[in-house]
């Protein structure tokens, strides 16, 4: 069975994920930037890149990421990502957050660049195949199986 394969464009523009208004579209457009970052070779030159507001949480989500990837690089942290308007005016539990649950989870689980833009999700929105293996945010294993209980629908028992 041959595989099928369309080409691929790595995104390397942070204000081409945010401008974006189609949530599929913007949702591999992030990931292509990242696979982006992931690669390239000077880790802090990409992370300047100052992309517009849009009153949208994507404002915040630009500003967590970049600042999160900063801290896991080891360069400093970009000016621009400390602004109050980089916040979430509400807070958000990423798009996937399946119920009371598992957005209590995310809150505790929050990396502090997220946490603190009122962003309330795992570091897993920073993850892909290029990311260095050592830069995988370890969860404390009691929120791992609480996790893998609330999927299976088991709940646990105090």
């Amino acid at each position: 069975m041959e595989r099928k394969t369309e080409p691929y464009h790595r995104n390397k523009s942070l204000s081409a994920v945010v401008l974006e208004t189609d949530t599929e579209t913007r949702s591999r457009l992030w990931r292509e930037w990242l696979d982006s970052f992931y690669l390239a070779q000077d880790k802090e030159t990409p992370l300047q890149e100052e992309p517009p507001l849009t009153g949208t949480v994507w404002d915040a989500i630009a500003a967590a990421g970049v600042a999160w990837l900063a801290r896991k690089a080891q360069v400093s942290v970009p000016a621009w990502t400390k602004s109050s308007k980089r916040c979430a005016r509400i807070p958000w539990w990423g798009e996937f957050a399946a119920n009371s649950r598992s957005a209590a989870i995310n809150q505790v689980l929050a990396p502090p660049e997220f946490f603190s833009r009122n962003l309330f999700v795992s570091a897993k929105i920073m993850y892909r195949a290029r990311m260095p293996a050592d830069w995988i945010e370890k969860e404390p294993l009691f929120f791992t199986r609480l996790a893998q209980q609330m999927a299976s629908g088991r709940s646990s028992k105090t």
